[in-house]
């Protein structure tokens, strides 16, 4: 049972004061009872907080109400209207009732706390709210963020907004973002709007107010301001390769850093007029002339992926080949970035800083040391599953196909994951188990267990020396009329993966030469087909596609059979 104190900040939902655990959450799954006008906590939330907040539940006179109302008001020195709930009625109290009780942003609780008679009614009423610390009014009073400029100016937080947006505009302006030219004739201007949000600490304290101007690109059209869009991104399987290889084997030191505000020193290539930020007009017959890729283009996120991949070229540093956003320098520093955010991996602290030195010469850096729903529940679980957790990865994909349509059941099983998570939380990947190069990877699959379309399900799981470090599992393309054709078609897919991890350590540049290459499979027959050419009336209706295994084998690595119960099935689609 909760109470609603205001809207959350950082997910479309809510902020729910749990009275029995004492504690403020931000939820969307609530549900409210529309036929409770206010709830009686007085013995829970004066015991829980250890103070007693002295707020009388019931007044006869309207006048008493609104002297301790104006008391508080002119303590919160807030604009906000206020909902005045109507004396007649006392509150419907149940102890057993579990649904939230709705309020407004500023929600005067008028219904909690002792009821008073007598003498001590007066005393009530004259403390009010009163003696309310900051923190309990905070409680009260939620903190909003604006949708839009006139809100942020109109706001109680205005000069906070404000500040944030001159320190917006003057980034913009130190990094030469625009020019102001006169308004072209016959020429789409782009819109802009400002884009607010709150930053918070580990602790849920407020760090700082942000905003950022952000181009509004319903206009752009494909061909005139912009062409291609697509930039490549970091694969999550290299980044845990090379910690693996870095870390572990080499025993690298490593840092984290961020690009701030990257987007802004990436050059268009194309001319696009934008107008000028709102509230910080100049002059109405001028518009913005863009020279660099504001937040907000189509084009932004490919236009820094070449900027920053030039000038780490110019920098002398050298891309490594069958893998995307890998760099080397010098051959003692090893460079991984994901759109604005890098890992630099070094053999001695001193070439890390040399590289960092190099960088921030020509980019501002810093370095960086619930109830949902069943949608947002998959997304946060599925980015569990690939960087940490092959445990769940097969759980998370057979649970993501009902996003569409959830039922209670699939609301259970999702409890259920997330109970195992909760008492497995120490589980984690040791890449310090690592002593040799041996890539191992262990393929499976089930056979026609999805009784809506009879596919199935395969998965595969590659280790170097006995530490995972790629894992997949998959709904197969096609229905398998056998449990040979459904591990052979899941034995593709995993030498896809494995050939690909194969090439990147065997680059030339790390010097690296692998022990041993072993796929293996616990079906022999899908073995067996996978090493002969001959086909029957069996076997050749298999898209020609997954034949290329039979290609792979002892030329790039050997498969060899592995009895089902030794295969780690927890990681693969075998049931548990």
């Amino acid at each position: 049972m909760g109470i609603m104190m205001g809207y959350a900040q950082r997910t479309k939902g809510y902020r729910i004061w749990l009275i029995d655990e004492n504690k403020l959450v931000e939820t969307i799954n609530e549900r409210f009872d529309e036929n409770k006008r206010g709830i009686n906590f007085r013995q829970k939330v004066n015991s829980n907080l250890g103070y007693n907040l002295n707020l009388p539940d019931y007044y006869d006179d309207e006048d008493h109400f609104d002297r301790v109302k104006d008391s508080l008001t002119s303590r919160l020195v807030s604009k906000t209207s206020m909902e005045m709930p109507s004396t007649s009625e006392k509150p419907d109290v149940s102890s057993d009732n579990h649904s939230l009780i709705p309020c407004t942003e500023v929600k005067w609780i008028r219904n909690i706390g002792r009821k008073v008679t007598g003498s001590n009614k007066d005393n009530t009423e004259s403390q009010g709210f009163s003696d309310l610390s900051e923190q309990q009014e905070a409680l009260m009073v939620e903190v909003t963020i604006p949708n839009c400029y006139k809100q942020a100016i109109r706001s109680r937080d205005a000069s906070k907004w404000h500040d944030a947006m001159d320190k917006e505009i003057n980034l913009m302006k130190e990094r030469k973002v625009w020019d102001l030219v006169d308004h072209p004739d016959n020429i789409k201007i782009l819109e802009n709007r400002w884009v607010y949000t709150i930053k918070y600490d580990e602790n849920n304290k407020i760090v700082r107010y942000k905003a950022r101007l952000v181009a509004r690109v319903n206009t752009q059209l494909r061909g005139e301001s912009f062409d291609k869009v697509i930039s490549p991104v970091i694969n999550f399987t290299i980044v845990r390769l090379f910690f693996t290889i870095c870390v572990c084997l080499w025993k690298w030191t490593h840092i984290q850093v961020d690009i701030t505000n990257a987007y802004l020193y990436a050059n268009l290539d194309t001319v696009i007029y934008m107008k000028q930020p709102t509230g910080y007009e100049i002059d109405n017959n001028k518009v913005c002339k863009l020279r660099k890729a504001i937040y907000g283009l189509h084009q932004s996120g490919r236009q820094w992926f070449l900027e920053l991949e030039n000038k780490l070229i110019k920098l002398k540093f050298k891309k490594l080949e069958w893998v995307n956003c890998v760099y080397m320098f010098e051959g003692n520093v090893i460079l991984l970035f994901y759109v604005d955010d890098m890992i630099i991996f070094g053999i001695e602290m001193e070439n890390v800083n040399f590289v960092l030195q190099l960088l921030q010469k020509n980019f501002e850096t810093s370095e960086e040391n619930l109830t949902v729903p069943y949608r947002n529940l998959i997304g946060s679980l599925s980015f569990i599953a690939i960087r940490t957790r092959p445990d769940i990865m097969y759980a998370v994909n057979v649970l993501s196909q009902f996003q569409a349509n959830p039922r209670i059941k699939h609301w259970n099983c999702l409890l259920r994951l997330l109970g195992y998570l909760k008492y497995t939380q120490e589980y984690k990947l040791e890449l310090s188990k690592v002593k040799l190069l041996k890539l191992r990877c262990y393929s499976d699959s089930d056979f026609a267990t999805n009784r809506d379309d009879q596919v199935s399900m395969g998965g595969f799981i590659t280790f170097i020396d006995e530490t995972p470090i790629s894992w997949r599992t998959f709904k197969q393309k096609s229905v398998s009329l056998s449990t040979m054709e459904a591990e052979y078609v899941s034995l593709t897919e995993a030498a896809k993966e494995f050939i690909w991890l194969k090439n990147v350590i065997d680059n030339k540049s790390l010097n690296l030469e692998l022990s041993e290459n072993v796929m293996f499979c616990d079906n022999q027959a899908a073995i067996s087909f996978s090493k002969s050419p001959v086909e029957n009336y069996r076997t050749k209706h298999i898209d020609v596609r997954y034949h290329f295994l039979r290609n792979l084998i002892y030329k790039v690595f050997q498969i060899k059979y592995i009895g089902t119960k030794i295969i780690w099935r927890t990681f693969l689609p075998n049931p548990w």
